[in-house]
């Protein structure tokens, strides 16, 4: 009886602490959601910076013929992402340099000492990463109070992602299951 008594006091003790966790598993951001267009302009701009050298490295280094045709693509689409969010970056009189930051840095030369199918693998688990965290911190723009063309831009570009996105699970998968 008292070891019952024991074992739900104990319980009693532990769920709020276990419920507290899986909250702060669920209700925590993964990603910190920009404030406003200054904040989230030269984040877009590295990351789409970085997608762009990411796919660069994949067209010397994949191993899959389809992954390196998207990893073209996605080098052509980020390019012309990145001049874009500069354009709007000028016109709100904001100077930002088109670099990476350091945990884009750290991915980059992570995947540069990659070869074959673990390059494909780990390239293709950034760019899913980077554009679901994309996505995300877009939608969360187009719902602020980011300037009706920056709207519209990014309400395009969320479709682009999503597209990219499928793209690179579909690659991933077939890639984990060795080409086939």
């Amino acid at each position: 009886m008292n070891r019952l008594i024991l074992s739900l006091a104990l319980a009693a003790l532990l769920v709020p602490g276990l419920r507290a966790q899986d909250k702060k598993r669920t209700d925590t951001p993964a990603v910190k959601l920009p404030a406003s267009d200054v904040e989230f302009l030269p984040r877009a701009i590295s990351c789409s910076v970085a997608q762009t050298r990411y796919a660069e490295l994949a067209e010397k280094r994949a191993h899959d013929a389809d992954v390196k045709e998207f990893a073209r693509r996605l080098a052509a689409d980020h390019q012309e992402c990145t001049g874009k969010l500069l354009d709007f970056a000028k016109d709100l009189k904001l100077a930002v340099v088109a670099g990476v930051e350091k945990d884009q840095r750290e991915t980059e030369n992570r995947l540069s000492r990659l070869t074959g199918n673990d390059f494909d693998k780990a390239y293709l688990r950034a760019v899913i990463d980077d554009h679901e965290k994309g996505i995300r911190i877009a939608r969360s723009r187009i719902k602020g109070d980011s300037k009706a063309e920056l709207k519209n831009y990014l309400e395009k570009g969320v479709e682009k992602m999503e597209a990219h996105l499928k793209e690179a699970r579909r690659l991933l998968e077939k890639v984990e299951k060795g080409g086939k």
